[in-house]
């Protein structure tokens, strides 16, 4: 898959619930609010009364699901 069509799709996926998988093996899961030229997320997880923004940078993105 080219980078423009990569780029794509992640922007369409802004405001949608994502499961980002790490190199480490660990998973971050929640609303993808943001994404930037670099592929860095945030991504805002809980609920919407103690929701938290999380910061995944793109080097260390193995997968993203959307869900």
């Amino acid at each position: 898959m080219s980078e423009n069509k990569i780029g794509s799709w992640l922007h369409e996926s802004v405001g949608q619930t994502v499961k980002v998988q790490m190199i480490s093996g660990d998973f971050v899961e929640g609303e993808m609010v943001c994404v930037d030229s670099q592929l860095n997320l945030v991504i805002k997880r809980g609920s919407t009364s103690e929701s938290k923004e999380t910061f995944v940078k793109g080097s260390s993105i193995r997968y993203i699901h959307n869900i």
